[in-house]
C-alpha cells in the first residue's frame, strides 16, 4: 500500500475568542493558496488516491477537500476521527490498520505530532523518529500492511518543495 501523509494547510491562529473550540479553526486564505499549488505538486508525483481520511478538524477536512478537488478523489473523502489531534498515535495506528484492508493507495491529513508518530511507528516500531511535517507537507511510505516497522520511507517533502513541482 502506498500511504501518503499530508500535516493540514495554514490555519488561522489559535483564538480562544473567535474559536472557543480549536477543532472549528479554518483555514486562512494563503493557506487555501498554498495547498492548492502543493496539491498540483501531489498530482504531478503521481498520486492517484483509492482513499483520502481526514481528521474531523475543520482545518484538516478542508486541506483534504483542497487536496481530493484537485485529485478528483471528492467521492473517496472521508472523516476520520482516530486523525484527531488529541488521539494517542498508537491507537490511530491500529485503527487505520483496521480500515486500510485492501486498499492500494491511502492518504491520511492530519496534525503534528501525531501524524509524525504514526510515521515513525510504521517505519521504526517507535513514535520517536523525527519527521516533522511543516504545515501542507508530506511523505509517502510504501507499506506491505499498516503495523509496526512494516513501512519504507519513498520521500519526506516540504511544503515549499510540493508547491514547486507544481510547476
Amino acid at each position: 500500500m502506498e500511504l501518503y501523509v499530508l500535516r493540514h494547510a495554514i490555519a488561522e491562529e489559535r483564538n480562544p475568542i473567535e474559536y472557543p473550540d480549536d477543532a472549528a479553526r479554518p483555514l486562512t486564505a494563503e493557506g487555501r493558496r498554498r495547498m492548492r499549488r502543493g496539491a498540483r505538486g501531489l498530482a504531478r508525483m503521481g498520486a492517484a488516491l483509492d482513499l483520502i481520511l481526514s481528521s474531523p478538524y475543520a482545518r484538516a477536512w478542508e486541506t483534504a477537500e483542497i487536496v481530493a478537488g484537485v485529485l478528483d478523489a471528492r467521492h473517496r473523502l472521508e472523516t476520520f476521527p482516530p486523525l484527531a489531534a488529541e488521539v494517542a498515535p498508537e491507537d490511530a495506528v491500529s485503527e487505520l490498520a483496521g480500515r486500510l484492508g485492501g486498499m492500494v493507495s491511502v492518504m491520511v491529513v492530519g496534525h503534528e505530532p501525531q501524524l509524525s508518530a504514526i510515521g515513525s511507528i510504521l517505519l521504526a516500531g517507535r513514535a520517536d523518529v523525527d519527521l516533522r511535517l511543516g504545515k501542507g507537507g508530506s511523505f509517502k511510505l510504501l507499506c506491505p500492511r499498516i503495523e509496526p516497522r512494516g513501512a519504507t520511507l519513498e520521500w519526506w517533502l516540504t511544503p515549499r518543495q510540493l508547491r514547486r513541482l507544481a510547476r
